[in-house]
């Protein structure tokens, strides 16, 4: 209970601090926001964040996924409990115990040599953080790596802004990253939002797989008046490994890359 008053103690604060900024720190810290951009060439890379939050709108999504996480900490039984922790303890998605889709397991195809940028097998391109970025230099091409939240909020989304992780499985080490720039529009192994279904949040892809979204996570995918932070058909999509509590319910995330954002998802077909 402490932990969650200061948590919206702390999101109170931040919030008044973005709202003093204005601008400054509004959408994609990686892409600016366009109002109208016409479909670019098919070798572009697809633009992150064209739809972005604002820095407010990602405080509340952080302090609603909070509040729902500490409640469901809270209403969880005994065994439940101890079986998450045991989970998160152990940290099952090193070996990707829960997500089995080919498509969140991901490649290398690019490093430089520094290893402060890295390319994945769509083509997209990912910063690493500079204090991470000698951990990346030893990782190959045949590494398996599976893509995670950064669960800190101070790491994610004030100070170093990097929302995500890379889990590298085969040497069992990680770096934070942030999407620098999307998928290829020419790229095969580009995923794509094909269909939504509001009524049983619903989206599917390209691949013809169907994905079911998290509860508490329907209003960054579907329509909400107040956040406005909607998903679109044909928008991009990345795989990733959900390692937020109870993720063995939603074992997956699927960050949009034209909205910059995330859902917590399980996989249908």
């Amino acid at each position: 209970m402490i932990n969650r008053k200061l948590a919206a103690l702390t999101t109170k604060c931040m919030l008044g601090v973005a709202l003093l900024t204005g601008s400054l720190f509004t959408g994609s810290l990686c892409a600016e926001n366009t109002e109208s951009v016409s479909l670019p060439a098919q070798e572009a890379h697809i633009p992150v964040g064209e739809r972005a939050m604002t820095l407010v709108e990602k405080i509340v999504l952080i302090e609603q996924r909070s509040a729902n996480d500490e409640s469901a900490k809270e209403n969880a039984t005994p065994e439940e409990r101890a079986a998450e922790e045991e989970r998160i303890s152990s940290n099952a998605y090193y070996s990707g115990e829960y997500c089995d889709h080919p498509r969140a397991i991901h490649k290398i195809t690019y490093k430089n040599a520094g290893g402060e940028l890295v390319t994945l097998e769509d083509d997209s391109i990912w910063k690493v953080a500079s204090r991470d970025a000698a951990t990346t230099k030893s990782w190959n091409s045949t590494d398996n790596l599976i893509i995670v939240q950064n669960n800190s909020f101070w790491d994610s989304f004030w100070t170093s802004a990097y929302p995500f992780r890379f889990v590298n499985q085969t040497q069992g080490t990680s770096v934070a990253v942030i999407n620098s720039q999307g998928p290829k529009y020419s790229s095969p192994n580009t995923l794509r939002i094909t269909g939504m279904d509001d009524r049983f949040n619903y989206i599917y892809l390209n691949d013809a797989s169907v994905w079911q979204i998290h509860k508490d996570d329907s209003a960054a995918s579907f329509d909400n008046p107040i956040e406005q932070y909607n998903w679109f058909e044909n928008d991009a999509i990345i795989l990733g490994s959900n390692n937020a509590w109870f993720a063995y319910k939603t074992p997956y995330i699927l960050f949009n890359v034209n909205s910059d954002n995330y859902v917590r998802a399980t996989r249908i077909q």
